[in-house]
C-alpha cells in the first residue's frame, strides 16, 4: 500500500503514548511458546472459561497452556489450518474466516461471543489474523467486547497508521472504543518485520498489545520500562525491536 496523505504526527504519536503499558493488580505471566505463538498476559484468570481464538498459527501452545494450567476451553477459527496440537475434545474448532457478518464462509466476533462467552467477564480474545483485525473490533458490539477480561491483539501494518485517512477513520476510532472499558497492561514489537521511525521514536510494524478490562483491576502506573523479563524474540536471529518513544 502506498501511503500519499500523511497524518497528523502528533496525533499519531499521542496515541502510541496512550498505549504505553500500566501496572496493574495481577502480575504479567507468560502463555504459550517461548518466541512466537505465546504472550503476556495478566495472572487474572480466576472465573475465565473461555479462549475465542481467531486465527490458528503452526502451534496452539497458547491455547494448550491455558486449558492445561487453567481449564480454559478454547474456541479456534480459522479456515484452512486446523489447531494439530490441540486434540482435546472439549475446544472447538470453527473452519471459517471471522468477519463482520455472517456467510456461509464468515462467522462474525458478535455471533462468537453470545455462542461461547455467556458470563460477563469470563473470556479472552486472543487475535492474530493478519491485518483483519482492525474492521473485525471495529464492528464488534461493545457491550459483548466487555464480556472478555483480557484482549491479546496482534496488529498489523502499524506504519499504515501514518496514513490520515486510516488513522482518523479506523484507527483512533477503535483505540477510542478499546481503551473506553480496557487499558494497556504490556506491549511487544514483534520483530519479525523492521520497525520505522516516528518524530525520533522507534516503533513496530506489527506489535502484540494485551489490554484488561478496567472493571478487573485498578489502573497503576506507567511502566517503567520495556520489554518486560519475560518477553521473548519473535524470530530468535533477527534482532529484538526495542519499543522507545521519544520525550
Amino acid at each position: 500500500m502506498s501511503i500519499t496523505r500523511s497524518s497528523n504526527l502528533d496525533n499519531v504519536q499521542e496515541l502510541f503514548e496512550r498505549l504505553w503499558p500500566r501496572e496493574s493488580s495481577a502480575e504479567l505471566i507468560r502463555i504459550g511458546n517461548a518466541g512466537d505463538g505465546g504472550y503476556l498476559i495478566p495472572n487474572a484468570l480466576k472465573g475465565v472459561k473461555t479462549c475465542i481464538s481467531p486465527g490458528v498459527g503452526s502451534t496452539s501452545s497458547f491455547e494448550k497452556q491455558l486449558s492445561q494450567d487453567f481449564g480454559i476451553v478454547s474456541v479456534l477459527i480459522d479456515p484452512n489450518r486446523a489447531p494439530g496440537d490441540l486434540k482435546d475434545t472439549k475446544h472447538v474448532y470453527v473452519q471459517k474466516y471471522l468477519g463482520v457478518k455472517n456467510h456461509i464462509s464468515f462467522v462474525s466476533l458478535d455471533d462468537l461471543v453470545l455462542e461461547f462467552c455467556s458470563n460477563s467477564d469470563s473470556s479472552i480474545l486472543q487475535m492474530d489474523i493478519e491485518g483483519h483485525e482492525y474492521e473485525n473490533l471495529m464492528n464488534v458490539r461493545p457491550d459483548l467486547l466487555r464480556r472478555f477480561r483480557v484482549l491479546v491483539i496482534e496488529f498489523h501494518n502499524v506504519h499504515h497508521w501514518l496514513s490520515r485517512p486510516i488513522f482518523e477513520l479506523m484507527v483512533n476510532p477503535l483505540f477510542e472504543k478499546l481503551l473506553n472499558d480496557f487499558f494497556v497492561v504490556h506491549i511487544h514489537p514483534n520483530n519479525s518485520s523492521p520497525p520505522f521511525y516516528l518524530k525520533g521514536s522507534i516503533l513496530p510494524t506489527t506489535i502484540e498489545i494485551t489490554l484488561l478490562n478496567r472493571q478487573s483491576s485498578a489502573i497503576g502506573n506507567r511502566v517503567s520500562c520495556l520489554p518486560n523479563k519475560l518477553d521473548v524474540r519473535n524470530v530468535p536471529h533477527k534482532k529484538e525491536i526495542i519499543f522507545q518513544l521519544k520525550n
